[in-house]
């Protein structure tokens, strides 16, 4: 046990009278930067920050992801988060985070999760993966055309080892990776092991990547009270025009981290998530 003397302080006697501001008064000072819509800001709601310090801002009413430097100005190059559609359906963004590989995640608070990818877009897709030969556990090679089910079956069995890639450069496809898409769709997917699953009726209120997990992503369903666990899928293998050959993530249902309750380690009607790791 410790014990300790301290000298008593008196506070303010004004610390608890009103405060009204008036102009010229510098005593509280307005934090940068002024969200109007002279910057095309509507209704701002959730924003984050990504590993290079830029801002990004979910703007449902604007259908728009807006993103600012550490002084407050718009930074271009991010057209393709404003006024955002995907598959010629308006997207409403209510919650944004970015996570180590510079992939932009977005819900609009559908079951659905979208994605765009900075790094992509700023150094360009040069090719995709067509198609491969895998060598399979058996000692077997079989050529494997990309992104059907047998190509993702394949890419995402570590007894499978892709000995041979057939690059192709069909701009339609590129396009469709550099632009936003939607990553998981609750009514499509794979819900195996998932006891809460109902099409349709699940809400995504909130999101967020782990730092230093970056083959997960989490989400709150509001409607289901509880806390989703996403894991990463490999989907296409791509080069970029710097030469590296970096493979693109779906996302697929992993686990419910946790369920309703009023108890330590539940949730009822979570409204958003975050995480500091």
């Amino acid at each position: 046990m410790l014990n300790g003397c301290i000298n008593k302080m008196e506070l303010p006697a004004d610390i608890n009278t009103d405060v009204e501001f008036s102009a010229g008064d510098t005593t509280y000072l307005p934090v940068n930067p002024i969200w109007g819509t002279e910057r095309g800001f509507q209704s701002p709601i959730e924003i984050s920050i990504a590993q290079d310090g830029r801002i990004f801002v979910a703007d449902s009413a604007a259908q728009s992801i807006f993103v600012l430097d550490q002084g407050g100005n718009i930074v271009t190059g991010f057209d393709e988060l404003r006024t955002v559609t995907v598959d010629g359906n308006s997207v409403h963004p209510i919650d944004v985070d970015i996570d180590t590989k510079m992939n932009v995640f977005f819900i609009d608070g559908s079951d659905k999760i979208f994605c765009w990818n900075q790094l992509w877009n700023l150094l360009g897709i040069e090719a995709y993966a067509f198609g491969g030969i895998f060598l399979t556990e058996t000692g077997e090679d079989s050529f494997i055309v990309s992104h059907n089910e047998s190509w993702l079956t394949a890419v995402n069995n570590t007894n499978w080892e892709l000995i041979d890639v057939t690059w192709s450069n069909e701009q339609s496809v590129i396009d469709s990776l550099l632009n936003v898409r939607c990553v998981f769709d609750g009514q499509s997917a794979d819900t195996t092991g998932d006891i809460w699953y109902s099409s349709g009726m699940s809400s995504f209120s909130g999101l967020t990547t782990l730092r230093y997990e970056a083959m997960q992503v989490f989400t709150a369903d509001h409607f289901h009270d509880r806390i989703l666990a996403l894991n990463m899928r490999r989907s296409h293998l791509i080069r970029l025009s710097s030469g590296q050959e970096i493979w693109t993530h779906d996302l697929v249902f992993g686990h419910t981290v946790s369920e309703y309750g009023t108890g330590a380690g539940t949730v009822n009607k979570p409204v958003c998530i975050d995480s500091d790791g």
